[in-house]
């Protein structure tokens, strides 16, 4: 068996979409004595974060994923954040523009 037994839970329960239950797996993981569970854990944790739409928190957990096991997908994971945190930022802006533009009647 690969990982720890509430690790192979939450698998099963994230490909049934259990997202939430699966979460609350991987979070009790993130305490794990073994850095390499813990890391998976909080990478997983990174993913479901960014699923939901919360790049910063999603980047905190990569974060601590690599930290506890400087593994290269989280290092890959973590340049895909920047890029869709910046991404958001900048749509964000145009959005504000927009609005702005709209309530003064310029369209």
């Amino acid at each position: 068996m690969r990982g720890s037994e509430k690790l192979v839970a939450a698998k099963k329960l994230a490909a049934e979409n259990n997202w939430q239950a699966a979460a609350i797996l991987w979070e009790e993981e993130v305490v794990n004595e073994n850095p390499k569970i813990k890391a998976k854990a909080c990478y997983n944790m990174a993913f479901y974060n960014e699923m939901n739409g919360k790049f910063e928190e999603a980047m905190e957990w990569v974060v601590m994923a690599y930290a506890h096991d400087e593994n290269k997908y989280a290092l890959t994971y973590m340049d895909v954040l920047r890029e869709r945190i910046a991404r958001n930022k900048i749509v964000e802006e145009q959005l504000q523009r927009s609005e702005i533009t709209a309530s003064i009647g310029l369209n």
